[in-house]
C-alpha cells in the first residue's frame, strides 16, 4: 500500500527526473532493440513508438492549441509510458551488467 502522504504529481516528477538521469542509457537500448541484439517485449516496444508519435503528432484527442487541456492528454500518456520505460531500463541495465560480468543487484524486498 502506498504512503498516503505522497502527492501523486510529485511521484510522477520524480519518475521523470529518474528517466532524465538515465538518458544516456535510453538511446543505446533502443539502438540495440532495432539492431536485434536486445529483445524487448513487442507490446512494450509498440507502446513506446505509439506514445512517441502521439506526443509529437498535431492530431490529439484534445488539440494542443487549447493551452492547458491540450497538454494534459500528452502528459498522461507520457506518464503511463514512462512507467514502462523505467522498468525496461532497469531490465536492460541488469542484462548489460550480467553480460559484462558485474554482480546483478535485484530490486526486490526480502520476505
Amino acid at each position: 500500500m502506498k504512503n498516503k502522504g505522497t502527492f501523486m504529481p510529485w511521484a510522477r516528477l520524480r519518475r521523470f527526473y529518474g528517466l532524465f538521469k538515465k538518458r544516456n542509457i535510453i538511446l543505446p537500448m533502443f539502438r540495440e532493440v532495432f539492431a536485434g541484439t536486445y529483445k524487448m517485449p513487442v507490446l512494450t516496444l509498440l507502446l513506446f513508438i505509439a506514445s512517441f508519435f502521439y506526443i509529437l503528432s498535431p492530431v490529439d484527442i484534445i488539440p494542443d492549441w487549447i493551452v492547458v487541456l491540450g497538454w494534459i492528454d500528452d502528459l498522461i500518456l507520457f506518464s503511463y509510458a514512462s512507467k514502462f520505460l523505467e522498468k525496461e531500463l532497469v531490465r536492460y541495465q541488469q542484462t548489460k551488467d550480467y553480460i559484462s560480468g558485474k554482480p546483478v543487484v535485484l530490486n526486490t524486498k526480502w520476505k
